[in-house]
């Protein structure tokens, strides 16, 4: 089962007036994203950051297709390196650190503890597609460390390829699934227990912001960069892992 869902962008309220910054921010990402933009909105007359929100690999296409795109925040650098590939990326620097985790539905009656639980009959799976969202290009390279009885339960029991991490948080809070693979601080974030990943098996990510060659406005959107700096605590806040 694939459903389709497209990117989402946000208007966050504040300046009436000035240059407008578009920051394209990978869902897992979301709710800190908001935020700090309506943080930086409030704070001052001169810009007026908008948010938009979808999978990594959906972003790009739209930043690609867009002629309004200042500032993007992936998930990984498999996509900071595709948007170097476009020749897309001004500058880049690394902000967040993710371990992923399958989070559990709150609607599950099925006792899930371990990653062997996951792979036991009837156990529904939301996974993540590869090219559209970091989570899913992660998975594969955890799957060839795990067990191999554990991964071939695992993709039995997958019945969902999410295209971003909300869709797998909404079909976590529906009850579609019973587990869904996750960053550890959206999880948090949601309210969701979760299943570690042990360490000899997963992989983290970095996540990385990045100014764009197309930015209308690169000294806004550098402006911009070094709010979010300032304001990295607001990233802890949500669970997130940050870096220097």
């Amino acid at each position: 089962m694939k459903k389709l869902l497209f990117c989402l962008v946000l208007l966050i309220p504040g300046a009436a007036s000035g240059a407008d910054i578009y920051w394209y921010v990978a869902a897992g990402m979301l709710r800190p994203g908001t935020e700090i933009a309506q943080l930086y909105n409030s704070a001052q007359d001169k810009h007026n950051v908008i948010l938009i929100t979808g999978g990594s690999g959906q972003l790009i296409s739209k930043i690609r297709a867009s002629n309004q795109a200042d500032l993007y925040l992936p998930a990984s650098s498999k996509f900071l390196h595709q948007a170097e590939k476009y020749a897309l990326v001004q500058n880049s620097q690394p902000l967040l650190r993710m371990w992923p985790v399958f989070a559990i539905s709150p609607k599950s009656k099925k006792n899930i503890e371990t990653m062997e639980d996951l792979s036991a009959d009837g156990v529904l799976l939301a996974m993540g597609n590869s090219e559209t969202m970091a989570l899913g290009e992660i998975y594969q390279q955890i799957e060839p460390k795990l067990p191999l009885d554990l991964a071939k339960g695992l993709h039995r029991n997958t019945r969902i390829d999410s295209i971003n991490i909300q869709q797998t948080v909404s079909y976590l809070h529906q009850g579609t699934v019973d587990a869904g693979l996750l960053f550890d601080s959206v999880a948090a974030t949601h309210g969701l227990r979760y299943v570690e990943i042990p360490a000899a098996w997963n992989v983290a990510t970095q996540a990385y912001l990045v100014e764009l060659k197309c930015s209308k406005e690169p000294e806004a959107t550098a402006e911009f960069v070094a709010f979010i700096r300032a304001h990295k605590d607001i990233f802890r806040t949500h669970g997130f892992d940050v870096g220097p």
